[in-house]
């Protein structure tokens, strides 16, 4: 019984031993670890933002050395994936500037060396990408201590590093522009109604806009005649769509040259104005058709008026005769 004693002891000494004698060994092979992590304090550890496609941020980051020993730190930036929470070091050839925030961080990617208890502060700027989705983006910089930077990359998959976590909510970024093209009018001169216009609308925003508005039609005093409405059925302009919007004044009542002014409005975010100008003439073929009459009837009247005066004047001084060249012979005038 005693024996069998004895033996249990030295094995529990042997494997005791055993085990000292391992942890002795990785702590020697790899004397940096316990170092990495809890000797090198960075700041700050999260950063959180809101933003929208092209924007731009700055930061400091502050990094200061608390253990015994020279930190040699390689800052390396990972994408890490929102759902199982992993991170995966991605080369710049492997990412995707839309949905990458990883490949909108800009930090110096050289050796960091710090001496014990000195600190420093490394600039950090995130280009949001101007085609960047809108959602949730994280990222993470993990400062790791290493000889160099491929033993940096193997280290940093098996090590828990100081990191600075990013999180970035892109929000979706509307834009609604317009403008309006070929404000025109069927003709230039009418002669009886209707009068008729048409405009083009190019949608150039990322939005569907819904524009309308009004035509507002003046004769030649300045004078507000009419009010003829635009896009009332309420049609709908697709983002990078041109389309054409008609507007009929029925009546076209009046006489002389008018003004036609366009006023659009479109936008559900920001309110935004469309405006032109143009002119035409309205004749109505009635009155044009008498004033032709009276003209023509005018110059025979005048015509004939004249002619009376010409002729008592020739017969108050005796007549005149007219060669066959058509020269008048005033010789033959009698005295």
């Amino acid at each position: 019984m005693k024996k069998i004693y004895l033996i249990s002891i030295n094995i529990f000494i042997i494997v005791f031993v055993s085990l000292l004698s391992l942890f002795g060994l990785v702590f020697l092979a790899d004397p940096v670890k316990a170092q990495n992590a809890e000797g090198v304090e960075i700041y700050p550890a999260i950063i959180d933002e809101q933003a929208q496609a092209r924007d731009m941020f700055k930061y400091d980051i502050a990094i200061k050395n608390n253990g015994q020993q020279k930190a040699n730190l390689y800052p390396l930036v990972n994408d890490v994936l929102p759902t199982e929470g992993q991170q995966e070091f991605l080369g710049p050839g492997q990412l995707d500037k839309q949905v990458s925030l990883a490949a909108w961080i800009s930090i110096s990617r050289g050796v960091i060396e710090l001496m014990p208890g000195e600190e420093i502060t490394v600039p950090l700027e995130i280009d949001v990408n101007a085609a960047a989705k809108p959602g949730k983006y994280y990222a993470a910089i993990t400062f790791v201590d290493a000889p160099n930077k491929p033993l940096a990359q193997e280290r940093m998959k098996t090590i828990n590093f100081p990191q600075v976590l990013i999180n970035y909510e892109v929000g979706e970024l509307i834009v609604e522009k317009a403008q309006s093209e070929n404000f025109r009018s069927a003709k230039d001169v009418y002669l009886r109604p209707p009068v008729e216009f048409s405009v083009n609308v190019l949608n150039s925003g990322n939005r569907p806009i819904i524009p309308s508005g009004s035509v507002f039609i003046f004769n030649r005093r300045g004078v507000e005649v009419a009010a003829l409405t635009v896009n009332g059925e309420g049609k709908e302009v697709l983002p990078g769509e041109n389309a054409a919007l008609a507007v009929v004044w029925p009546e076209g009542g009046g006489f002389g040259k008018f003004k036609a002014r366009l006023d659009l409005k479109y936008g559900a975010q920001n309110t935004r104005d469309l405006q032109d100008t143009l002119f035409f003439w309205i004749l109505p073929l009635p009155l044009l058709l008498l004033g032709g009459v009276v003209f023509i009837i005018g110059s025979f009247l005048l015509a004939l008026a004249l002619f009376r005066k010409t002729y008592r004047g020739h017969r108050a001084h005796g007549g005149a005769r007219l060669v066959t060249d058509g020269i008048v012979d005033l010789r033959g005038a009698k005295k």
